[in-house]
């Protein structure tokens, strides 16, 4: 049976925070097959979204956050002066 881009993305985003869904639990929700649900997921990260398993589409935007995360919490642990210790 073929899907919705638009259906995968909802579901596979029920993998993400802050649902974190196993693949069981929502192949019983959804009705679709965990074989299904594990080979949309396998396509996604092979794509990018490792983390996820989104699509292109959803992936793009979570890549982006994802970078701007790692950018900000480099940038904090760059410029973090150890304190001198007083002899």
């Amino acid at each position: 049976m073929k899907y919705p881009q638009e259906r995968k993305e909802a579901v596979l985003k029920k993998m993400l925070p802050p649902h974190s869904k196993h693949i069981p639990e929502i192949a019983k929700e959804e009705n679709i097959s965990e074989a299904t649900l594990y080979n949309w997921r396998k396509s996604a990260r092979s794509e990018g979204c490792k983390a996820c398993s989104l699509s292109d589409n959803c992936s793009a935007s979570l890549s982006t956050g994802m970078m701007m995360l790692r950018s900000k919490f480099m940038f904090i642990v760059l410029s973090y002066q150890v304190p001198r210790r007083q002899a």
